[in-house]
């Protein structure tokens, strides 16, 4: 009974271990003429995330200063951009 006891516990820690190691969060982010879309994107600090920018007219440029991202968006091409936020706040795009 102990060794099942003991297994139970064990495969709920390992269980509860990997919730807590978040994936990757995935974004597509279409660029147009004065805005992006979606024009809200919040993300958790400390978990990866990755963008896939498309330009659906012209050639863009997107940058958050705050991580150190700078990415030329050529129109009908797709651009990935990575990076961990390892701040709170709002950011402008």
């Amino acid at each position: 009974m102990k060794k099942i006891i003991s297994g139970f516990f064990i495969f709920l820690f390992l269980t509860v271990a990997s919730w807590a190691i978040e994936a990757t969060r995935e974004v597509s982010i279409i660029a147009r003429q004065f805005e992006f879309l979606p024009n809200k994107i919040e993300v958790v600090k400390g978990v990866p995330v990755r963008f896939y920018l498309t330009s659906i007219d012209v050639d863009h440029g997107f940058n958050i200063d705050k991580f150190k991202v700078n990415q030329k968006i050529e129109n009908g091409k797709v651009a990935v951009v990575e990076f961990i936020p390892n701040a709170v706040g709002i950011f402008e795009l």
